[in-house]
């Protein structure tokens, strides 16, 4: 498993100046916009898994420009 950071390590409140280098990221910034995290954890129940496929089934059947 990978741990995702959204927003970016360096847009966190912890460096509120960001960090050096971090204005020249457009692959960082593209995937943070983009990418969906999904819960990951021996205490899901069956009925989490479900709403969260229920979800994620909305999302994928719903036109781009009414989500």
């Amino acid at each position: 498993a990978v741990l995702h950071y959204v927003p970016p390590v360096y847009r966190q409140p912890a460096y509120p100046q960001g960090l050096p280098g971090s204005d020249r990221l457009p692959v960082t910034e593209r995937l943070a916009r983009e990418i969906v995290c999904l819960p990951v954890s021996p205490e899901l129940t069956l009925d989490d898994v479900d709403y969260v496929t229920e979800v994620l089934q909305d999302l994928l059947q719903t036109p781009k420009g009414r989500r």
